[in-house]
């Protein structure tokens, strides 16, 4: 779905707010929709994306199974080519306590002049993490990135240095990054400053 105003999801530690599929039945989920022996997959919705907002907040959030949209409109079909769960297009947000997982291709793209800060949160389950082609410098701390194929994070050459300091990349050795080529975690590309790491 589309943000042009602001949103601010915030949920409790024991209580956190879930967007899922509607075939994910660890929440509740109406399986009678898809049958009995039914499980989520990824995909099966599209995602949320911020254009041109501020104040956003997302804090004790878990995204879910999502990263493609279909719809059928009065019998008109229709599929974007967007395969983003989070896409944040010249817009200020923040996300704390936030878990990503099970996304169709891409985690989070941050494009334009947008702004973020990323604190205590979850990429999990994906081929990419983080695609960052914003002309504004940001910072992702105490975060953890497992199971991504094919990168965690990557920042265009062109773009402001972001700081990953202090995250778990997936393993002791850190990240896998030019600079750091013994690294046998999740794969990072571009100007990232990430030393020291969790691990």
């Amino acid at each position: 779905f589309m943000v042009r105003g602001s949103l601010n999801m915030v949920g409790q530690e024991d209580k956190p707010i879930t967007i899922t599929s509607t075939a994910d039945s660890s929440i509740g989920a109406d399986l009678s929709i898809y049958g009995v022996y039914s499980s989520p997959e990824v995909g099966q919705w599209g995602g949320i994306r911020f254009e041109s907002t501020s104040s956003n907040i997302l804090s004790h959030v878990n995204l879910r199974f999502g990263g493609q949209f279909y719809g059928n409109f009065n019998g008109i079909y229709f599929q974007t080519v967007d395969t983003t769960c989070l896409n944040v297009i010249d817009s200020e947000v923040i996300l704390s306590n936030f878990v990503l997982t099970n996304c169709y291709y891409e985690g989070l793209r941050l494009d334009e002049t947008s702004s973020i800060s990323i604190n205590n949160s979850y990429f999990i389950s994906m081929p990419r993490g983080i695609n960052s082609n914003t002309l504004e410098p940001w910072i992702v701390s105490n975060s953890s990135f497992i199971d991504l194929t094919n990168f965690a994070l990557q920042v265009d050459a062109n773009r402001a240095q972001v700081d990953a300091r202090n995250n778990w990349w997936g393993a002791t050795s850190g990240p896998r990054h030019d600079s750091n080529p013994d690294g046998q975690g999740a794969k990072i590309y571009g100007p990232v400053l990430f030393d020291p790491w969790i691990g």
